[in-house]
């Protein structure tokens, strides 16, 4: 439990981490939870020809491994991993051939991902002729499903061939990616995520802020080659460079490319022989079909269908990461009105039901029906935010009101991501200690006050991801995300 953790380590980082080589199939599962595995010199978990292994509430933290995988080395095996943070892990080469999987390594194998974190994880190469792919995760011969996840931070130290993948890599795989953000993350190629010789879908998700370090194919948020991909109700946005290179099969439904440095879309086709076909419907575009170039004409078909728009998608504060709509936004309730065979999440990725008023709107967020002025109210005068985040065991909510608002009812409430309400946090503000005013900050009418991570009961919530909500008077002001990793 968290009251109880287990830590693996040594001070002096010369151990080899934790092994699972043919271990008998006649084993019971191998479970790690509430662990916190670090400081390996062999990549903290390799398992190879095994299937039961469990990581739940764990941090695999500050591992690295020569050639791939410094958190996570997987061959020929299944791997299911919940509510868990792999970061700052290192996969380091000084030979001549490619290093990969800087967090996770996966050939041959089935992972499942939930509610995870994948961040500031690197590959490393001092003599690459090959170069390196998928500082945060790469996948070879494999299929994944990454559901409910962060992927954020990864990058490649490469002294020689091109990089690809900053987020994700994936090659000859079937990848399957839902209610997952993917941002800043640096690579040359692909620096979001690249998908290669692969099939999958990424559904429900934001792929924005991803950058290249300058190079080949100068980077994209989404790079896909030669695959069968399909992106529904996702946005991608600010990436350098392209939003989407892409060669294959590919359909883009219900999603929003926006203010990406080059074009939004660039199709191409003709490499190995390969034809491609793009439909594009029901999505917003910036500068409409003039947003989408194409490459080799000769072998690309592309088809501009219904419902596509070029409008600015009126997100609430983009440059802070705000990616809701006003009110007036033409994306709302402009998604395709069948919605039959999209295999649409049941939440979308603030854990609102992902329908609201029978249609469904265009990119991740759905609105809820809340006006524009009652948005824009929270973003200038209420400062809602909680730190740390992610978080364990408790976190600072902290919010700001108006001087006239002093004597109001104020209320913080704990949401899961079905909506059901986890706890309520009542704030007196006209007494500064039971308000948890912030000090220093008095002038600015800045409170706070802490969640323990624990439900009305005072039992310990599990992991995962949770909504904090800023009500006064009863109306709803602000609603944020944050996410409790044991």
């Amino acid at each position: 439990t968290e009251q109880d953790t287990i830590y693996f380590y040594r001070e002096d980082n010369l151990w080899g981490g934790i092994n699972f080589i043919q271990t008998p199939v006649s084993n019971d599962s191998s479970k790690f939870s509430y662990c916190k595995i670090t400081k390996a010199a062999g990549g903290a978990i390799e398992i190879e020809s095994y299937n039961k292994v469990i990581i739940s509430n764990c941090t695999i933290r500050n591992n690295r491994r020569t050639d791939h995988g410094g958190g996570i080395n997987c061959l020929n095996a299944e791997l299911n991993i919940r509510n868990s943070n792999i970061c700052r892990n290192l996969a380091i080469n000084y030979d001549d051939f490619a290093t990969c999987g800087g967090a996770i390594y996966l050939e041959n194998s089935y992972l499942k991902l939930e509610n995870c974190i994948i961040s500031r994880s690197f590959v490393y190469g001092e003599y690459e002729v090959e170069g390196g792919a998928g500082a945060g995760m790469y996948i070879i011969n494999s299929s994944c499903d990454i559901t409910n996840c962060e992927i954020f931070g990864n990058y490649s130290i490469i002294h020689g061939g091109p990089s690809y993948g900053g987020g994700l890599y994936a090659y000859n795989s079937q990848l399957d990616i839902s209610n997952t953000i993917i941002r800043d993350n640096e690579m040359t190629a692909g620096s979001g995520l690249y998908i290669c010789d692969s099939n999958g879908i990424i559904i429900n998700s934001l792929v924005h802020n991803n950058h290249t370090d300058g190079g080949f194919m100068d980077g994209q948020g989404i790079g896909i080659s030669i695959s069968d991909f399909d992106i529904i109700n996702t946005i991608v946005c600010d990436n350098s460079a392209y939003g989407m290179t892409g060669s294959g099969n590919i359909n883009i439904i219900n999603s929003i490319f926006t203010n990406n440095t080059y074009e939004q879309i660039h199709l191409s086709g003709g490499y190995q022989g390969c034809y491609t076909t793009a439909n594009i419907l029901y999505s917003a575009v910036e500068d409409g079909i003039n947003g989408v170039t194409i490459g080799n004409p000769g072998w690309v078909t592309f088809n501009w269908l219904e419902g596509n728009i070029e409008d600015d998608p009126l997100f609430i504060d983009p440059d802070n990461g705000n990616f809701h709509f006003f009110s007036d936004s033409p994306c709302i309730n402009a998604g395709t009105p069948d919605t039959t065979g999209l295999n649409l999440p049941e939440y979308d990725l603030d854990g609102n039901p992902r329908i609201y008023e029978d249609l469904i709107d265009m990119g991740c967020y759905e609105w809820q029906g809340t006006d524009a002025d009652d948005i824009q109210l929270p973003m200038t005068s209420y400062q809602l935010y909680n730190y740390p985040n992610p978080f364990n065991p408790s976190t600072t909510i902290s919010f700001s009101i108006e001087q006239n608002q002093i004597n109001e009812l104020i209320e913080i409430n704990i949401y899961n991501v079905k909506g059901q309400r986890v706890k309520s946090l009542p704030v007196i503000l006209s007494d500064p200690a039971a308000a948890g005013r912030i000090e220093g900050q008095r002038q600015n009418n800045q409170y706070s006050i802490i969640w323990d991570g624990t439900d009305e009961n005072k039992h310990p919530v599990s992991s995962g991801i949770y909504f904090y909500q800023l009500k006064v008077d009863g109306e709803v002001k602000q609603t944020k995300k944050m996410m409790l990793i044991k």
